[in-house]
């Protein structure tokens, strides 16, 4: 599973500087990797119906579901 990582920015409230972790797709990380942040979060933000742009993006990471 893809994981988009953020930390809440200032208009988060009580989640500034929080984690947040965005499930993502295949798609969406060849997008961050190939075309870099600034079209991942142009794309992420249509796709969720949300401003991320105000939050600090970490990237997108893959998480293994096995141990």
């Amino acid at each position: 599973m893809f994981v988009a990582n953020f930390l809440g920015g200032p208009d988060r409230g009580d989640h500034y500087k929080k984690p947040i972790n965005v499930k993502a797709t295949l798609i969406d990380f060849l997008v961050y990797k190939v075309l870099g942040a600034n079209k991942f979060l142009h794309r992420f933000n249509k796709k969720w119906n949300q401003d991320f742009n105000q939050d600090y993006f970490g990237g997108v990471t893959w998480i293994s579901k096995r141990k």
